[in-house]
């Protein structure tokens, strides 16, 4: 009874409840959210889960998925490298000759 009324458990699942079927209490539980459930039955209630090879590849299959969604890690060219360079230091004498500005001004206050 302890996992089917934790309030952490229950979030993770549709309507946020557990339904008896039978002799077994069963919810629906989203792919995103299994991560999170696993993590919680092994480190609350020192359970584990026991998947048959059907549903172990469906995740397996959907998290190859997910991880094609990435965005792919683009390599500059070395000219792109140098011009990407060149632009923070522009960058960074500006905000020098700014920081510079200011202080003339506030010493001119001061004065």
């Amino acid at each position: 009874g302890d996992v089917f009324l934790n309030p952490e458990i229950l979030a993770l699942v549709e309507n946020n409840n557990f339904e008896k079927t039978a002799d077994k209490m069963v919810a629906v539980l989203r792919h995103k959210n299994l991560e999170k459930f696993i993590q919680i039955l092994q480190n609350k209630f020192n359970d584990s889960v026991t998947l048959t090879m059907s549903q172990f590849k469906l995740i397996q299959s959907e998290k190859s998925e997910q991880h094609a969604e990435r965005h792919k890690i683009i390599l500059l060219s070395t000219e792109e490298v140098e011009e990407q360079e060149e632009l923070a230091l522009m960058a960074l004498n500006v905000e020098v000759e700014l920081e510079m500005e200011l202080e003339l001004m506030r010493l001119q206050q001061a004065a």
